[in-house]
């Protein structure tokens, strides 16, 4: 089970830890915590789950810490697991660490062993900071107005940049075809171009018209760049947003 406090249940377990304590860390049933703290994502943010044909995927994407009204302190995370049963912890920002005055518990249990695991004597085991992924930010999609998407992260290779739009979410690995990590979730019915990008970031702005008619409407929408040597496919692609107009 996927929770909204940055860890996933193994086994059956029907408490609601919200607050991250060691004690029950290890006293509860297995859980694997890529950052477990007390979030409030109905706040904002979202939290959710994607299988592919290579991976399962849990994302806590831009979520809130309870009580703490500073954006700047919001995280986002994911637990990738593969098939041989190898997983892995990526995070793009962590809000929980001493400057903002929060705690988190990053780790694995397992109720079933008497003393705590040493996950470096088990290894392989590796830590890397990635470089900044392409980064897609949205504003709300509203009748009457624009709605504004922005790609950022974008490498001083990239020659090309699209913003995609599609009407349902996709989740197509990218990985097959040369292009590891990176998925395609939208479809690209209608498509935004930017030829000679650089680096830095570029926006489009979609603009809803103001016709009640259209609340409740779908879109799915996602960055890409084409950036020669990043990978054997020379392609990035970002996180897909799911907007929903609104009034």
């Amino acid at each position: 089970d996927v929770t909204s406090n940055g860890y996933l249940w193994m086994q059956p377990d029907p408490r609601v830890m919200w607050r991250p304590l060691p004690f029950e860390f290890v006293s509860g049933a297995t859980m694997i915590a890529p950052l477990w703290a007390d979030y409030t994502p109905d706040l904002g943010g979202a939290v959710y789950w994607t299988e592919t044909a290579t991976h399962c995927l849990a994302t806590w994407e831009n979520v809130p810490t309870y009580g703490n009204p500073n954006l700047a302190a919001n995280s986002t995370f994911q637990c990738r697991f593969l098939p041989n049963g190898d997983f892995e912890f990526h995070f793009l920002a962590v809000g929980n660490h001493s400057t903002t005055g929060r705690n988190a518990i990053t780790g694995v249990s397992a109720r079933a062993l008497a003393l705590p695991v040493d996950l470096s004597a088990g290894g392989p085991f590796a830590v890397a900071i990635d470089p900044a992924s392409l980064e897609l930010a949205g504003s709300t999609p509203l009748v009457g107005s624009d709605w504004t998407l922005m790609t950022g992260n974008v490498p001083a290779t990239a020659t090309l940049g699209a913003t995609l739009i599609g009407f349902t979410q996709l989740g197509f690995d990218l990985a097959p075809l040369g292009a590891p990590g990176c998925s395609l979730y939208a479809s690209g019915a209608d498509t935004f171009l930017h030829a000679s990008v650089g680096s830095g970031s570029f926006t489009d702005t979609i603009p809803i018209p103001c016709d009640f008619a259209l609340i409740g409407f779908e879109l799915a929408v996602q960055g890409a760049v084409f950036a020669p040597g990043v990978n054997p496919l020379g392609v990035l692609t970002s996180n897909g947003l799911f907007g929903t107009v609104g009034v």
